[in-house]
């Protein structure tokens, strides 16, 4: 229904496109009645499972406006806001993507991950409020005409694929951190696993099958002072909260190699696979 409220208080002509893939309960059906209510609904319903990446190319395919808001389903949000996402693409032509900002609760994650992932997003703010550290999130919106290129099904991380795509052209990928967005569903231990294994794996993909972004990623990849500088601020702040997602960090670098193979998640220089 946040979906619906937004066409309701956009000042923008919308269409709202709803990708639902491999559904086994009744959300098809459910969306098939609001669509005949709202026309601006359009329901694209695919029995076989779709990846991200896959979804996120049939949206580009299928939308027909000059700026489109790419959302997933377990993301929450305040419908007024997303407006001034669209007003930052429409002002400014250097810029060709623009990400909210992630506010987490703890409530979202599970004791000790949710301690760890708000003193991770006050890190990642702080370091993104410098400007020389901008990765594009799971939520953005953006500038239709510049996404003539698809995202390969494979890559692990469409995020950074993205991110170095619009540079390519010579664009911008900004933070506008005055619009919020949570995740609506907690998210488990496993799951917090699996998007880190996915993430590091992803980086290393992206240099290996795209090696003429190097420059790129050494770009992206944070200052070492910067860092230190942004995590001792951010420390002082919230020492204990700090302590644990240190300890998860390192914890985590120390199990990755064993996790990943726990998880099935491989990766070599000709295939990738992943399973859930």
């Amino acid at each position: 229904m946040k979906v619906l409220l937004f066409a309701k208080y956009t000042k923008y002509n919308v269409e709202e496109i709803l990708i639902v893939d491999s559904s086994l309960d009744r959300t098809p059906i459910i969306i098939d009645q609001i669509a005949k209510v709202y026309k601006i609904i359009r329901h694209i319903y695919f029995k076989e499972r779709k990846n991200v990446n896959e979804a996120f190319n049939i949206l580009v395919e299928k939308c027909k406006g000059d700026v489109f808001i790419w959302l997933n389903a377990d993301i929450d949000f305040d419908p007024k806001e997303l407006d001034k996402l669209i007003d930052v693409l429409i002002n400014r032509d250097d810029v060709a993507v623009v990400s909210p900002r992630f506010c987490p609760t703890k409530r979202s994650f599970s004791t000790l991950i949710g301690r760890a992932m708000c003193f991770g997003v006050k890190l990642t703010d702080r370091l993104r409020s410098t400007g020389q550290w901008i990765l594009i999130g799971r939520v953005f919106a953006a500038k239709r005409k510049y996404f003539t290129f698809k995202i390969p099904k494979h890559l692990l991380d469409p995020d950074s694929f993205i991110f170095f795509k619009v540079r390519e052209y010579g664009l911008k990928s900004i933070y506008y951190p005055e619009v919020c967005i949570h995740f609506t569903v907690p998210l488990s231990w496993r799951d917090f696993i699996i998007e880190n294994a996915r993430f590091e794996i992803g980086q290393r993909q992206l240099v290996n099958e795209y090696p003429e972004w190097k420059y790129m990623y050494n770009y992206w990849r944070t200052p070492t002072g910067l860092f230190m500088k942004s995590f001792i601020k951010t420390l002082i702040e919230d020492p204990i909260d700090g302590i644990i997602w240190v300890l998860l960090k390192i914890s985590y670098r120390l199990l990755e190699n064993f996790l990943l193979k726990i998880y099935d998640i491989t990766y070599s220089a000709e295939s990738t696979k992943v399973t859930d």
